[in-house]
């Protein structure tokens, strides 16, 4: 039976003591590494013939989109490609491998723990951007798009609408890169990482800049708040039934949307 760690070891702070002790290396050192290491996955994916022929083909998938909807696509800006800070990465390996694991300290079902320097193979955002579109039905319009280009470069992507109950939603996609990186040893390796695309809505985004804080709070909170459905006034409520009640207002947009398109079409 694996032993029962006691709450000081569930504690982030526990948690990074505990990396240190396992991995032999400072935190700091790991830091410093894993920082050039994302940069350098970051200016891979930003050169690679994909993500440059994703760029030039926004436009045309804008104009495909107007003329089978009667609407724009996009939210007119161009998307960049974003690093997950070592803060945020190391707090996922902690929600993972600890937080989230009733056998920790031990492996849950064998897997293997994360740890800075296997973090591209692990974990999926480290480098990822979102686009924004103006209507729901652009969300999974634009991944299809996306994904078929990634097959038109010899590769292929994954394509996941996400809706959970805390009211976030979103498309996202995910296709592969390869990286040449820096070792601990200051050596070079070829990488291959997942880079994450999220798709969301104007309105969505909204949510996420009122619910950012609210939510990184909460994904570390060991008791999980119970009955928050029933608790108006509460922030858990506020920012939940917020992210349901504009996923609603966008079907709507859409739906009246389409009534106009066919209207002015008769």
């Amino acid at each position: 039976m694996p032993k029962q760690a006691d709450w000081r070891e569930r504690s982030e702070d526990g948690y990074k003591s505990w990396l240190e002790r396992f991995t032999k290396t400072p935190l700091t050192s790991q830091k410093r590494l894993f920082d050039i290491r994302v940069t350098e996955m970051q200016e891979a994916t930003e050169t690679s013939p994909f993500w440059v022929s994703l760029l030039a083909s926004l436009r045309e998938w804008d104009t495909q989109y107007q003329l089978d909807r009667g609407a724009r696509l996009l939210a007119g800006y161009v998307p960049t490609l974003e690093k997950k800070t070592f803060e945020s990465a190391l707090n996922k390996a902690f929600r993972r491998d600890c937080l989230n694991n009733p056998l920790w300290p031990d492996s849950e079902d064998g897997a293997t723990r994360a740890v800075p320097s296997t973090y591209h193979s692990t974990f999926n955002d480290l480098v990822r951007t979102t686009i924004y579109v103006r209507y729901l039905d652009g969300a999974p319009f634009l991944a299809e798009r996306i994904c078929e280009l990634c097959v038109s470069h010899g590769s292929s992507a994954s394509n996941q609408p996400r809706a959970d109950v805390n009211g976030y939603y979103a498309v996202h996609v995910e296709f592969p890169q390869t990286a040449e990186v820096t070792t601990r040893d200051f050596a070079r390796e070829t990488i291959q990482f997942n880079v994450e695309i999220q798709i969301a809505t104007m309105t969505q985004r909204i949510v996420r800049e009122l619910s950012h804080n609210f939510y990184e709070s909460r994904r570390v909170s060991p008791q999980p708040e119970e009955g928050w459905q029933w608790k108006p006034g509460t922030e858990a409520f506020e920012t939940g039934y917020l992210g349901h009640l504009l996923h609603y207002a966008d079907g709507m947009l859409v739906a009246t949307r389409d009534r106009y398109v066919r209207r002015r079409g008769q």
